[in-house]
């Protein structure tokens, strides 16, 4: 080596820093063939190894340096991050404690440590370590956004929204920044004030699957459908971590639609998957007849609860009953038929597929309900799924709704999907003999068909049987959280997804008062 050792690593540190990762990492392998012993070759190395996901080569190499100077706080730091990699939160957290142990100032290891804390759902003590970060660097982007995502955990969503505007003010085109407050607008129901950071989100970072998904969810409420459906594929990205579907038969990453368009569909096999849940895939098949009318044959592989409702729909090839050599020309998202078939305006939204009930489901309904007095009331107070950051959970206190149809005088039918037994004795106490637990109908699509046919009413939050309902051309009253599915749009009491259900949203406090109150007096009235 003609340099010596300290020019050496002051020339792999200087490509290191411009991002020439190949050539810093040459420099620090020849150091360490004539000094085998350099801390900082040692540690600077496992960094590079770490960038490149080597994790196990990286801790050999970043922990032989500590041998070597156990005081350095930054390779305590960066051994800490190859941990945190690993998922070895409790290593990291005693490392980066470690480091402030050596340096108390040391931002990196206060962020990382906050960041332990915040994995661990330690709201408290992680917002400690983003405050005393602040205090040293007060526009710290960083733990200004992460105490807004702590304040948003804790329901304090002034105090996050403050946080995340007082980041983007410093940081006007920082994504993260710009998609936290779009993000928290959006769940806010603030959907017009939400798009500008959003826009500004997605020009900042192209690649951001949350900006786009959440601004397709936007677009989609407003109307807005064109670039709606584009952003909207984004949700797999944004759920699964890929940008597409797997091919279920070899695993490879299936191309996106948006990539292929425009798609010639003419005579062309198209095997759509479901990527969401069953309610979204009843949802989606209202697009198959426009996609047939463009002459493509489409094959549909679908939750196996819902293949024998599909199956006598008739409209669709079920892929469990192809023959295994058809040759298939493209593999899609049912979620994306609407982007596939060009969908743009009010006008060409399609209605809900239709089916009547077998007469023998509807027979057994009667049979079983038979002790009921009429009027019969179907209620859900809960969607979606549960303890779930990326999927949407739509919920109303019960007790909030049943105070609102206290004065029913029929019977209540509980069609929740798996009820807790708390939640069953409350409707109980309300309503004792006039209720009936018919949750059990959420097992055999075909039965809960027939029986959301025969109720007479139905008042919930959005579901499966939302869908169920509109299939046999029933009615509901859906109550509308904030947060929830484009198809109930940003604003009204109509959807016209649905334009024979009556909305009830959620007000920006966060409270119930009002759309119960609409409700009730409708109830007293009909």
């Amino acid at each position: 080596m003609d340099l010596s050792i300290d020019q050496a690593l002051d020339l792999a540190i200087q490509y290191h820093q411009q991002g020439k990762l190949n050539e810093a990492k040459s420099i620090y392998e020849a150091i360490l063939k004539s000094s085998p012993q350099n801390h900082h070759a040692l540690n600077l190395l496992g960094v590079i190894h770490l960038s490149e996901g080597h994790i196990d080569s990286a801790i050999q190499l970043i922990s032989k340096s500590l041998k070597i100077e156990p005081n350095n706080p930054r390779a305590l730091v960066n051994l800490g991050l190859a941990h945190d990699t690993k998922n070895n939160i409790k290593t990291a957290q005693e490392l980066y404690q470690l480091a402030l142990q050596l340096d108390a100032n040391m931002p990196e290891a206060i962020l990382n440590l906050g960041g332990c804390y915040f994995n661990n759902k330690q709201y408290d003590l992680a917002q400690s370590q983003y405050e005393r970060l602040l205090k040293l660097s007060p526009n710290h982007s960083d733990a200004l956004n992460n105490l807004g995502k702590i304040a948003e955990n804790k329901g304090a969503t002034g105090v996050a929204e403050k946080y995340y505007r007082r980041a983007v003010k410093h940081y006007p085109k920082n994504s993260t920044a710009l998609v936290n407050l779009g993000h928290l607008l959006v769940q806010e129901g603030k959907f017009e004030k939400a798009l500008p950071y959003l826009n500004k989100a997605i020009e900042a970072n192209p690649y951001s699957a949350l900006a786009h998904y959440n601004r397709a969810t936007v677009l989609l409420r407003l109307g807005q459908f064109k670039q709606g459906w584009y952003d909207y594929e984004w949700r797999i990205m944004n759920r699964a971590g890929r940008r597409y579907l797997l091919n279920p038969a070899t695993r490879a990453q299936l191309p996106a639609p948006s990539t292929l368009m425009p798609i010639e569909l003419e005579g062309k096999k198209i095997w759509f998957l479901g990527d969401q849940g069953i309610g979204d895939e009843l949802f989606f098949l209202r697009f198959i007849d426009r996609l047939k009318s463009s002459g493509a044959i489409p094959f549909v592989s679908i939750s196996e609860k819902l293949e024998p409702l599909v199956k006598r729909w008739g409209h669709v090839i079920l892929s469990s009953e192809n023959s295994s050599d058809t040759a298939i020309d493209y593999i899609f998202s049912l979620g994306d038929l609407p982007l596939i078939t060009g969908m743009s305006c009010h006008s060409e939204i399609p209605g809900s597929i239709q089916m009547s009930p077998l007469q023998n489901k509807i027979d057994q309904v009667n049979q079983d309900l038979a002790k009921m007095p009429r009027p019969w009331l179907a209620i859900t107070w809960e969607g979606g799924t549960r303890n779930d950051e990326r999927q949407l959970h739509k919920h109303i206190p019960l007790e909030q709704l049943l105070n609102s149809i206290s004065q029913w005088h029929g019977s209540v039918l509980i069609v929740q999907r798996e009820p807790n037994n708390e939640d069953i004795e409350a409707v109980k106490s309300m309503f004792g003999n006039r209720m009936c637990d018919c949750s059990e109908m959420n097992n055999d699509l075909e039965y809960a068909l027939a029986l959301l046919n025969q109720i007479d009413r139905y008042i919930g939050v959005s579901n499966t049987n939302m869908h169920l309902l509109a299939m046999t051309n029933g009615t509901a009253d859906v109550l509308v959280p904030l947060e929830s599915e484009f198809r109930w749009m940003a604003k009204g009491d109509k959807t016209p997804w649905f334009p024979d259900f009556n909305l009830y949203r959620q007000s920006s406090d966060h409270t119930w008062n009002t759309a119960l109150k609409q409700l009730n007096k409708k109830l007293l009235n009909s």
